[in-house]
């Protein structure tokens, strides 16, 4: 359930940002390095938490 609701988080932080992208235009490649970055956190932080 926990992983649910934090993939759900993700998917609308990435929304937002990819909304706010197309249009600000600017910083888009730091903005999805950094979002790939929290990408990778999260799947590791899921990860860990199943195996608990």
């Amino acid at each position: 359930m926990f992983v649910v609701v934090v993939a759900m988080l993700l998917v609308l932080v990435l929304g937002f940002v990819m909304f706010t992208d197309a249009l600000d235009g600017t910083g888009s490649m730091s903005t999805r390095r950094g979002l790939k970055d929290l990408a990778v956190q999260v799947k590791r932080n899921a990860r860990l938490s199943d195996h608990h």
